[in-house]
């Protein structure tokens, strides 16, 4: 399945850069990354208790309206530049998946820290209260 992925990964990044093969690839994924984008959704929210039903509705409107909104500026670009624009846009958007993807596992971890830093120096705060109050 990771392979699969892989491969399903480097055609993107390839056909999203060719302007017209893009067009083709976008009408093509209308119903695949919805779909894609549903089963993600309710596969990571099983420990919010959010029932399967309501998390496959979010995600489908969710991955729906980001390609609805990818689908729709691509070929403005398409047109506006010539097919030029086309390699730069996909390149910004790989790079902002990248940095955003990059930011959903390091802003968890930098928060836990920062967490972890508060509760020691209010801990530490608390027991020099209670030393001086004895003393």
């Amino acid at each position: 399945m990771i392979g699969a992925l892989i491969v399903l990964l480097a055609i993107e990044i390839v056909v999203d850069k060719i302007p017209a093969a893009d067009t083709v690839n976008d009408v093509i994924q209308t119903f695949i990354r919805p779909a894609a984008g549903a089963i993600l959704f309710a596969a990571s929210t099983n420990a919010v208790n959010l029932h399967p039903a309501v998390a496959v509705i979010l995600g489908l409107v969710l991955a729906f309206g980001v390609h609805a909104a990818k689908a729709t500026a691509r070929p403005v670009v398409t047109a506006t530049t010539g097919g030029l624009g086309n390699a730069f846009v996909s390149v910004g958007e790989d790079i902002v998946a990248t940095g955003v993807s990059l930011l959903a596992i390091i802003v968890p971890v930098v928060v836990g820290f920062l967490l972890a830093v508060v509760i020691v120096i209010l801990a530490w705060r608390v027991l020099v209260r209670k030393r001086a109050a004895v003393a």
